[in-house]
């Protein structure tokens, strides 16, 4: 561990919170795919199984769920 007197502390600081924010982000890209894949193929199979009421909500779960990745991908464009 760096002293906090030294020159490259608060480089290391930066660094360690940079690491902390792309752990965070990518635990919540992660997160966001796997229900987007799960609402998608819950979509599929309520439409190969002719169920009108299912594929609606489903897809309106797919939507959501969609949102939620673009506004997670659009805070990473700073």
């Amino acid at each position: 561990k760096f002293r906090s007197g030294d020159a490259i502390h608060p480089v290391a600081e930066a660094a360690d919170g940079f690491s902390a924010r792309y752990g965070v982000i990518y635990g919540g890209l992660q997160n966001a795919i796997e229900e987007l894949d799960k609402t998608a193929v819950e979509l599929q199979a309520s439409l190969k199984a002719g169920n009108t009421e299912q594929s609606k909500a489903a897809y309106s779960q797919l939507a959501s769920k969609a949102e939620n990745l673009r506004n997670i991908l659009s805070g990473i464009k700073t």
